[in-house]
């Protein structure tokens, strides 16, 4: 039996040996009790076991979370993992996402792959369906009177026989019901299976009757699969019964949920299921359990099927064959292999109900457990062509069925994307739309230059298989460009060939395009390689990229010369400073990075810092001429601001003394975050009122991914003497931010002057009036609505602008001459800034993904802000109070 692992508290050398005695009795019993240990037994300070490659503990490490942007788990919740699997469960602590209280599964992954695509899955005991299950933010009901949760729940970790471990979350019930539940969940080497066991104990004097026993599933962006019924297609609830094993899966994952008896039933959707294991009545100090088990698999559902068929002890046999081109003889991977079932088992049936589905590996094998049947078969390749019609064969108990699968030759498209006045090739990215009935295809995750529906070409001249069908292709590069669409039916006959050029519309010049802080593998919870990060930002045309790893400075510049994209992207060194623990100081980035300054980054001494006006200090000390770079300033978990109890209203500026406003830059928009941009404009606007002139407004993607974090949005536009990305000077980078001469944006460019002085200026105007000259330029594709100038962070002016496909659009070639030129009122010290946005329901999608934005990204650029002295004395008065008023 494996020894129990149980922290304590650490002894002192100079403890009485008749205490130590007394600790070693104490821990014996609890191990010998474990059995029999009530719920509400005290809880153990961080209970942790781990051993070998098994863990099961309280989570104080970032890197022990599961990534993703579904991932749900934080500092303080639970980890169980082992070689194969990791799985998180909220503390009781804290209300979880699809709960109101802890103790429930949150994020799944297996442990190669720590992305996580679900939303959550917990017990659902009650009496009465409408009313037992989890809501959202709701407990479980008992009844109407009666609701359980498990936020007043302790957590124990108990070490088992052979190997396993445990984690138990237990509680009581809310309301008027003397009511008892635990959960265990239990972990085994080297088993990609969680073991659930849900023991609900009558502590009332009347027997609680027709008690149903279940679960409520939300598998987040994953498909919901049952097992002989197959996908759950969108459309509403559908009730089955009899399922033996159900299941959500997306990309290279998938979880599923069985028993060892019984059968389930219950309502499933796309994406979720809300279903029964058992109804029990349960009389006055009697218990009742149920047992079930997730399994978590790769792209292949037979990991889930396999364990279920095996486990419930039917009668089984199995199938195992080999993908194969017929031409060429060698083997193909990545096949799906569909298993379903003949009608009536009977092989002179059509098939019908899809029982499940593996793929083929690096040799083109593949073998799956099925129950005694009739059976047809049928392949799926991406591109390739496989036999129309399913082959039927049996299976016995205990028998192997071989078998061979053929898939034939890719289908290819040839293309071809050139710049439309020069005629070379250039880098640029494809987005393939399907024209009914053809489905959207999914190359996968957003970690390669290949994803979903997307593909980054570094040369602009290439093959690429794509499946047999009719798309409408949309060559894009960035905003700078137009675009290139062309409608095309790829077959496997004939030669489909695109050859697409693209104009530069928007006139950039003495600009340079940039993305600050963007990540690769070399992070945590990040997968795309140096290579594919480069190829990407061209193909996005993103001219300078600076790195931003967690606690790593990675130099992009081998990378970049690797796919001979030097001359097109140039690349500069950056390090995020993150903590990995309960104790957070807010994001960092701090670039650029010279030689020494990477070097001295191998070193991760500034997370010593106890306090933000420590770490800028220490920042200051190792990184000097470096820009220091607040990110996710009001993140809800770990931002710098929002440590401090930052409050636009109450509290707009932080006075506490371990504090520190000694930074350069501060982002106001990341990524896709729009919704936050608002707030975080303000913060900006906080802080230069308060007087601290030299910190700047920034923007990057901090891309994570190639698709649906793509580098690029927004990006910054910096002014620069040359346009040629490889004679990019970095200092004179480095110093128009500082001054404040750029951008940020996604889509729209904005030309602005006060005074004829670019963003980034500061004006001595004493005759309460200043002019102003805009203009604001757009590809095509890129919508925009209106244009804000905005003053000390409040709003002057707003243009309205009309629908257009227009490179200007504003002023408009219709409006008379000198619209672009206006006056602006001053009464004060002054800064001003303007922001040119779109609506929400007008998108840049399809040329921008969506994701993972439910209604698409809009378009939005904001200048770094012009300062106008109106005193004469030569700085920036911050505003009086009676002034903001005004």
């Amino acid at each position: 039996m494996r020894k129990q692992n149980i922290s304590t508290p650490r002894l002192s050398l100079f403890i009485p040996l008749l205490v130590c005695l007394f600790v070693i009795v104490y821990a014996l019993q609890v191990f010998c009790d474990t059995a029999q240990k009530e719920p509400d037994a005290v809880p153990q300070k961080n209970p942790a076991i781990e051993s070998g490659k098994l863990k099961v503990q309280k989570i104080s490490d970032k890197r022990d979370l599961i990534q993703g942007i579904w991932a749900n788990g934080y500092i303080g919740d639970y980890v169980l993992e082992n070689e194969k699997i990791r799985v998180i469960v909220t503390s009781p602590e804290r209300e979880g996402v699809t709960a109101k209280g802890g103790g429930q599964i949150v994020d799944v992954s297996l442990k190669d792959y720590p992305v996580d695509y679900v939303r959550g899955l917990y017990a659902r005991i009650g009496t009465q369906p409408e009313t037992t299950y989890y809501d959202r933010y709701a407990n479980v009901g008992l009844g109407v009177e009666t609701d359980y949760s498990y936020r007043h729940a302790t957590i124990q970790t108990v070490g088992l026989p052979d190997n396993a471990a445990s984690l138990i979350v237990s509680g009581k019930s809310e309301g008027s019901h003397k009511f008892e539940i635990t959960t265990e969940y239990t972990i085994k080497p080297n088993k990609p299976v969680i073991e659930i066991t849900t023991t609900v104990n009558n502590l009332s004097t009347g027997t609680l009757e027709s008690l149903t026993l279940g679960e409520k599933v939300d598998w987040g962006a994953c498909s919901t699969f049952i097992g002989g019924a197959g996908v759950i297609e969108y459309g509403g609830e559908q009730k089955h019964d009899e399922v033996e094993w159900f299941a959500g899966f997306i990309d290279n994952f998938s979880a599923g949920l069985t028993q060892k008896k019984g059968l389930i039933n219950g309502l499933f959707s796309p994406s979720a299921a809300t279903i029964n294991y058992d109804k029990v009545s349960i009389k006055p100090g009697a218990k009742a359990s149920y047992t079930r088990y997730l399994v978590i698999s790769d792209k292949r559902l037979s990991g889930v099927s396999d364990f279920a068929y095996e486990t419930r002890e039917s009668k089984f046999g199995f199938v195992a064959g080999k993908v194969v081109d017929p031409e060429t003889k060698q083997p193909v991977p990545d096949v799906d292999v569909r298993i379903i079932v003949s009608k009536k088992g009977n092989k002179d049936y059509t098939p019908a109900r899809p029982l499940t589905k593996g793929s083929s590996d690096a040799e083109g094998s593949f073998e799956m457990t099925l129950p005694e049947g009739v059976y047809f078969v049928q392949g799926r390749a991406f591109s390739r062509r496989t036999a129309k019609d399913p082959f039927s064969f049996t299976i016995n108990d205990g028998d192997t069925y071989g078998l061979e699968i053929k898939a034939s030759r890719s289908s290819v498209l040839k293309f071809t994307c050139t710049d439309a006045d020069t005629g070379t090739s250039i880098p640029c990215k494809l987005t393939f739309i399907p024209v009914p009935p053809t489905p959207m295809f999914d190359r996968g995750p957003g970690n390669e230059l290949y994803a979903r529906n997307v593909y980054y070409s570094a040369t602009g001249s290439e093959s690429l298989d794509v499946p047999a069908g009719h798309y409408k292709v949309i060559f894009s590069r960035g905003i700078e460009y137009d675009t290139y669409e062309e409608e095309i039916t790829i077959a496997f006959t004939k030669e489909n060939i695109i050859n697409a050029a693209l104009k530069r519309v928007i006139d950039t010049k003495g600009l340079i395009c940039a993305d600050i802080g963007v990540r690769t593998n070399r992070s945590y919870d990040c997968f795309v390689s140096p290579e594919d990060r480069i190829v990407a930002a061209a193909g996005e045309g993103v001219e300078y990229i600076v790195s931003g790893d967690s606690n790593s400075a990675t130099d992009l510049s081998e990378a970049a010369k690797k796919v001979k994209l030097e001359n097109i992207v140039k690349t500069g060194i950056g390090k995020k400073i993150e903590y990995m623990g309960e104790k957070s100081l807010g994001h960092i980035l701090v670039w650029p990075l010279d030689a020494k300054g990477a070097a001295a980054a191998a070193k991760n001494d500034e997370l010593d810092s106890q306090n933000p006006r420590d770490l800028m200090k220490a920042l200051r000390s190792k990184y000097p001429g470096s820009f220091i770079q607040v990110n996710r300033p009001l993140f809800p978990v770990e931002g710098y601001f929002t440590n401090f109890g930052y409050d636009h209203k109450t509290k707009p500026f932080i006075e506490e003394k371990d504090f520190s406003y000694d930074f350069d830059l501060l982002e106001v928009i990341e990524g896709k975050r729009i919704g936050g941009a608002k707030e975080n404009i303000q913060l900006f606007f906080d802080t230069r009122l308060k007087g601290y002139g030299k910190i700047m407004p920034i923007g990057g993607s901090f891309s994570h991914a190639t698709w649906g974090e793509e580098v690029g949005y927004p990006r910054i536009y910096v002014a620069s003497s040359s346009d040629n990305p490889a004679a990019i000077s970095e200092r004179e980078i480095a110093e128009n931010i500082k001054k404040g001469n750029f951008q940020i944006t996604n889509g729209p460019i904005i030309k602005f002057t006060v005074n004829n002085m670019p963003p980034g200026s500061f004006i001595k105007d004493t005759d309460g009036s200043v002019d102003c000259h805009l203009e604001v330029f757009a590809a095509p594709w890129v919508p925009l609505s209106y244009i804000d100038i905005n003053m000390d962070g409040i709003f002057l002016r707003r243009i309205i602008l009309p629908p257009s496909k227009e490179i200007k659009r504003f002023p408009r070639p219709s409006a008379p001459e000198g619209s672009e030129k206006f006056p602006v009122k001053i009464t004060k010290d002054s800064i001003i800034n303007v922001i040119a946005a779109g609506v929400e329901r007008e998108t840049l999608s399809p040329v921008v993904s969506s994701y993972p934005l439910s209604e698409g990204l809009s378009s939005i650029a904001i200048t770094a802000p012009i300062v106008i002295d109106f005193d004469g004395n030569g700085k920036y008065d911050p505003p009086t109070a009676e002034q903001i008023g005004n």
